[in-house]
């Protein structure tokens, strides 16, 4: 596996937005949702507009009881800069209605907090690694074939 940093990331899951929304997801995982009821939610990547931790990060929902099947859970990273974060970092929004996942993310195996915190007005956000496990995940998801 060829290491891909965050910038790269953010431009292959850009360049692959144009494919069906279940080839763009990925790292399918269930948990605890917000109110106890248990949750089956994949990630999907895009790009945030401006460079310093390019990579974004959102949880759709799987609701086979509707008739769109996948919906919006949750912006896990922030767009926050300044920031401090090294190529493999991104900013998690760990508070909130994002507060209950930050266990079960952890867990995965996906990401390792950094332990580093920066605070925007009354909030706190987090610096977390993307791990290899993580990394793999996403290139299933993003093929560097797709950009020319």
């Amino acid at each position: 596996m060829k290491k891909i940093n965050n910038f790269e990331m953010a431009l292959l899951a850009e360049h692959g937005g144009h494919r069906p929304f279940e080839k763009r997801i990925f790292g399918h995982f269930e948990t605890e949702g917000l109110i106890g009821v248990p949750v089956k939610l994949a990630f999907e990547a895009a790009r945030y507009a401006y460079v310093g931790s390019p990579l974004a990060l959102y949880l759709w929902v799987q609701d086979e009881g509707t008739p769109v099947y996948w919906e919006p859970y949750t912006a896990l990273t922030h767009n926050l800069r300044p920031n401090d974060c090294k190529v493999n970092e991104v900013v998690i929004k760990a508070h909130d209605e994002n507060e209950h996942l930050r266990t079960p993310l952890l867990s995965l195996g996906y990401f390792e907090d950094s332990g580093r915190r920066i605070a925007s007005g009354y909030a706190r956000f987090e610096i977390w690694r993307m791990t290899p496990a993580f990394v793999s995940a996403f290139e299933l998801a993003h093929p560097e074939t797709e950009i020319a």
